[in-house]
């Protein structure tokens, strides 16, 4: 059985991409709370690289939501991703 939050069930993954920044310089404020949180995780565990299914399983949502996510945190210049999609803080 698959939980979902308030947020997975009512923010579809076109509203997660529209809620990033687009000048890269995104405060928390502007950032999707599974973005938030996100950020938390790769806070909390230095080093750690992802892909979007590892993400998704982290998350415990649908891989397309996990990419939304990513990808805002990418746009806000929090994370990088290397050529083969694994995603890591940018430092």
């Amino acid at each position: 059985m698959t939980r979902l939050s308030a947020v997975q069930t009512t923010t579809s993954p076109a509203e997660l991409l529209e809620s990033g920044s687009d000048n890269g310089a995104a405060a928390h404020g502007a950032l999707s709370p599974l973005a938030v949180r996100m950020h938390g995780e790769y806070r909390e565990m230095p080093g750690l690289r992802l892909t979007v299914r590892q993400a998704a399983r982290l998350l415990s949502v649908a891989v397309d939501v996990a990419d939304a996510v990513l990808h805002e945190l990418r746009r806000a210049s929090i994370l990088a991703r290397t050529d083969d999609g694994v995603f890591f803080i940018d430092r």
